[in-house]
């Protein structure tokens, strides 16, 4: 198992507490949600404070993703020894989508994320088999 498996998964995780603590710390959105009931208060805002809030509620709702991906991949390395190359596509898609949607963003975090689990995925030399003479 190499380091870069053990560490992925950790920095997966720290990006979600990053998503986390942004959606939360947010001061115009969840407390004036609550206030409202929470159920649809999104909509039927003026457009600055439904962009906020959707803007928040997208943060949290991606943390909990990244959360769920980074756990499971913890799992994985811990049962298997590596890491499932699946984190990195889903990483790079995630990533790239949002890059291109909103270049300004925290999408070049989650592309290099991608990339670093691709590069952790890939079978180690040591446990490779010996080439046929």
């Amino acid at each position: 198992m190499s380091r870069l498996s053990r560490l992925v998964p950790q920095f997966i995780i720290a990006t979600a507490v990053l998503h986390f603590a942004y959606a939360v710390a947010a001061p115009n959105s969840w407390l004036p949600m609550l206030r409202d009931g929470l159920f649809d208060t999104v909509r039927g805002q003026s457009d600055v404070i439904a962009a906020e809030r959707h803007g928040d509620l997208w943060f949290l709702i991606t943390g909990i993703g990244l959360l769920a991906l980074g756990t499971m991949a913890q799992q994985a390395v811990r049962q298997v020894g590596r890491l499932p190359v699946q984190v990195g596509s889903y990483l790079l898609a995630m990533g790239t989508i949002a890059f291109v949607v909103e270049p300004v963003s925290g999408a070049v975090l989650v592309i290099a994320l991608g990339v670093l689990a691709v590069i952790a995925a890939r079978p180690s030399r040591a446990g490779a088999a010996a080439p046929a003479a």
